[in-house]
């Protein structure tokens, strides 16, 4: 009677057993279909929700936010815009230069009657320079203009960097929600198989597999976790937000295909050598070219001499007694410094060939911009058709799967087969939240390229 009861409870409990198992297959059956439907409409298949996600409130950190506080508050930029302010202070001091220049003397004594010791005011006007100070003063107005081309340049690579940061985080926290997914799956597989071995309709090493292809995924979550926490400390170096790991599933996801492929066409049906001429980069490179086209006219004007005015004022006698006349006195004068050895003459020789040589590094930073932004184009345009066949091939793969399920019940399909489609599903999943990240991110480094700083949509 006791055998009788053992085996009346034993009975309960399978029942209970493939109760459970059954209604879980079916959740997870209903997951899959809802994920396939969304694939069909052309929404986004990775959006599954965490309890994390569910309990925490507030807005969403948004890439343009991280933009905006790269760009205005990362060392690099206030460095650079502190050289912007002290080049136009040297404007300043530049126009300063055709105010007369004062000089007063006060000396001791001499020891020498015949050579007084020197007091007095003296003031000095320049009447004629051959051009040196209008070309200090172009030379520091060009280097303003060089100032604020680097500060346009270095927020352009550092917005550069916060979109591939951010490209890499979102792709990391979309496939750890793949693998959570995923592993939720195949617990519930391996549920099943244990009841399956349970009841000998099973080999045991069926376990086994199953195991395997859990601890697969488990690597593949943490690598996807070690992704996530090495994007949001860059992201932190880049703007100051910190914790953004933490709060992974508070961000925004990527819009759809559907959205940047509306907004690409206006940027595609611009004028790609007109904008990489006008990029950031060429700029930075015609600065430097106009600062050393200034510094070569400053040296050509110093081979010409200087004519200038002077007025000298003794103040009091050179020694007590000495009666002599120090009254004020007038000159005109020409100053002539032609540097040792002539040199002058052959250091602007050398300056024409540097400005020669910045010519050609416009040239080089015209193509290589012009290289990225058709890298971007076609990036862009590569990763849209990809991302579609992805989204194909998941639903493809969903109903694989789907079917793969009910046949192994059936017995018309393998065990091995069914953890087959499984990783078929997850590895298409993967490639699809990479697809969508490479997608997104090309389309705002293009932006970026073409001077927009508000990122669309």
């Amino acid at each position: 009677m006791d055998a009788a009861r053992q085996w009346g409870a034993r009975g309960i409990a399978m029942r209970w057993r493939i109760w459970l198992g059954g209604l879980l297959g079916a959740v997870l059956v209903g997951q899959a279909g809802a994920a396939g439907a969304a694939a069909r409409d052309g929404r986004p298949v990775l959006q599954a929700a965490t309890p994390a996600a569910a309990a925490t409130s507030g807005p969403a950190v948004t890439l343009q936010a991280l933009v905006d506080a790269a760009i205005t508050g990362h060392p690099l930029v206030r460095s650079a815009a502190q050289e912007v302010i002290a080049a136009r202070t040297d404007v300043d001091a530049a126009k300063r230069r055709w105010w007369p220049s004062a000089t007063l003397a006060l000396e001791s004594h001499s020891t020498s009657s015949g050579s007084p010791a020197s007091r007095g005011a003296q003031l000095e006007q320049t009447l004629w320079d051959g051009g040196l100070i209008n070309a200090g003063i172009d030379l520091a107005r060009q280097s303003v203009n060089k100032g604020e081309a680097r500060v346009a340049w270095q927020r352009q690579q550092l917005a550069l960097q916060v979109i591939g940061a951010w490209q890499s985080l979102i792709s990391a926290r979309d496939k750890i929600a793949v693998s959570r997914e995923t592993m939720a799956r195949l617990r519930g597989y391996e549920a099943q198989i244990r009841r399956r071995v349970a009841m000998d309709a099973s080999p045991a090493v069926d376990i086994e597999l199953a195991l395997s292809r859990l601890r697969q995924t488990e690597v593949d979550m943490t690598m996807a976790q070690s992704t996530l926490r090495r994007a949001a400390q860059r992201l932190e170096q880049l703007t100051g937000v910190p914790g953004l790991d933490q709060d992974a599933d508070r961000l925004a996801a990527w819009p759809g295909a559907s959205a940047f492929k509306a907004a690409a066409g206006r940027l595609l049906s611009l004028d790609v050598d007109a904008q990489a001429h006008e990029s950031a980069a060429v700029r930075v490179a015609r600065g430097d070219m106009a600062v050393l086209q200034a510094q070569l006219e400053a040296k050509r004007a110093q081979r010409w001499p200087t004519a200038y005015l002077r007025v000298n004022k003794p103040l009091g006698e050179a020694y007590a007694g000495a009666g002599s006349d120090r009254g004020t006195s007038v000159f005109v004068g020409i100053r002539y410094t032609p540097g040792a050895g002539l040199a002058t003459g052959v250091e602007a020789d050398a300056i024409r060939e540097r400005v020669t040589a910045s010519n050609l590094a416009v040239d080089a930073a015209y193509l290589e911009e012009r290289e990225a932004i058709l890298g971007d184009i076609d990036q862009f345009a590569s990763a849209e058709n990809e991302l579609l066949a992805l989204q194909s091939a998941v639903t493809g793969s969903q109903h694989v799967l789907e079917s793969y399920s009910r046949q192994f019940t059936a017995g018309r399909k393998t065990w091995i087969d069914l953890l087959n489609a499984v990783r078929e599903l997850a590895q298409n999943q993967y490639a699809c939240a990479d697809s969508q990240a490479v997608l997104a991110a090309a389309f705002y480094r293009l932006q970026v390229r073409l001077g927009e700083t508000e990122l669309r949509p």
